[in-house]
């Protein structure tokens, strides 16, 4: 018998897991971000200390961190 995807994925994931987001964080792009002098890769790290899977930027009124670190 051939077992569905969801069969094998069932292993493979034997529970629910919790995720740990940010959905409100910002760059030094924001005027109200207090660390001007925070390059990228210490922003970034700064989350993955913190065990984050995933963070959404909301700077205010500005993408250049963006076009810049891209």
């Amino acid at each position: 018998m051939v077992k569905s995807v969801s069969e094998k994925n069932m292993k493979e994931w034997p529970g629910a897991q919790w995720w740990k987001f940010d959905f409100h964080t910002h760059t030094p792009a924001s005027h109200d971000f207090s660390e001007k002098d925070v390059t990228p890769k210490e922003w970034l790290l700064a989350f993955m200390r913190e065990k984050m899977d995933c963070v959404a930027v909301t700077d205010h009124d500005s993408v250049d961190w963006f076009i810049y670190t891209y």
